[in-house]
């Protein structure tokens, strides 16, 4: 039995989260923490399988739960629930988070996720009806040098302009590096290709 701590500041989120806990087979309520601070006392004295943490708390926020449990080898795996961000999502994976939902999951798809970091795999969907990017195979022969910098800055979080700037090229020719990478990666936009990036190893420098 999976044993589940919640963390989130709103009484009504823990209070929907504890219902979809509740309906998840094999899983049950380990407790519940209004702040980061709080959760990560808990963390320590329930040691629960699984922590789903809002991207809100004040003070210690779900990714730094994640940054602040991940070299515990008795720590719980992270399921981060986050607003719709290239760049929260890529500072997730980087904090240890094993799974990220968008806050407008449908139920369903916290329960798969719930299973999933349970088991110890990867989970990123990050908006309704999102796909999950774990079994995404390694495709960056298809990259020519240039997609490869402009994906390493792009998961990196940075816009198009701040591309351009950084590698002095024109905003166009950004945008058209870019839309070649995505359907070279086969991703669908510029937050799956960042997961990718992150997934594959090829967020540091390019050489």
């Amino acid at each position: 039995m999976a044993r589940v701590l919640i963390c989130a500041v709103h009484t009504l989120t823990r209070l929907g989260l504890r219902a979809v806990v509740d309906g998840c087979p094999g899983v049950a309520l380990a407790g519940e923490a209004a702040d980061g601070q709080q959760a990560l006392g808990m963390v320590r004295s329930l040691r629960p399988d699984v922590l789903i943490a809002d991207e809100a708390p004040p003070q210690v926020d779900g990714v730094e739960l994640s940054r602040r449990t991940r070299d515990d080898p008795a720590a719980p795996a992270v399921l981060l629930l986050l607003d719709h961000s290239d760049q929260r999502v890529v500072e997730g994976l980087r904090a240890g988070a094993l799974g990220m939902l968008n806050k407008d999951c449908e139920p369903a798809e916290l329960g798969a996720a719930v299973r999933a970091v349970t088991a110890g795999r990867r989970f990123v969907s990050t908006r309704p009806g999102g796909r999950t990017l774990a079994g995404v195979p390694p495709a960056l022969a298809r990259l020519t040098p240039r997609e490869r910098e402009v994906l390493v800055l792009l998961a990196g979080g940075l816009s198009n302009e701040e591309i351009s700037a950084q590698l002095l090229v024109t905003r166009p020719t950004v945008k058209y590096h870019v839309s070649h990478l995505l359907q070279k990666l086969d991703v669908r936009d510029r937050l799956q290709a960042a997961v990718f990036a992150y997934q594959h190893g090829i967020t540091g420098p390019t050489g």
